[in-house]
């Protein structure tokens, strides 16, 4: 028979660290038995690989892969994980949103609209 090892990896917000790790556990255990049983297991792990968006990694990850006897390293995981995330935030900010664009026509109807409407004094 066999050992299987999961690792499951999520980027999340830098407040949903312990949640997002229990909710990986939770998420595979109804499946292991199946899994264990279609494959014909002795053994099945599930290690949650949860990391920050800002870098943290929860502690139990690092315990887990260690006893693995997997080895990771994580100071490059981490910089893929920024710069990914830098990524992201570069092409959000780059995207010019057609409401700026025609911004300043926008306010000056709205505007226009004030100007001879009820609210004048």
């Amino acid at each position: 028979k066999g050992h299987l090892i999961i690792i499951d990896v999520s980027i999340v917000g830098k407040y949903r660290l312990d949640k997002a790790y229990k909710e990986k556990l939770e998420e595979y255990k109804d499946t292991s038995v199946l899994i264990k049983q279609e494959h014909g297991l002795d053994t099945m792990q599930v290690i949650p690989v949860i990391i920050t968006i800002d870098g943290l990694i929860h502690k139990r990850t690092t315990t887990e892969i260690n006893k693995a006897g997997i080895e990771v390293d994580w100071n490059k995981a981490i910089r893929e994980v920024l710069y990914i995330n830098q990524e992201m935030i570069i092409r959000y900010y780059s995207q010019k949103p057609k409401c700026i664009e025609s911004g300043e026509k926008a306010a000056r109807t709205r505007y226009r609209g004030v100007r001879s409407g009820s609210m004048q004094t």
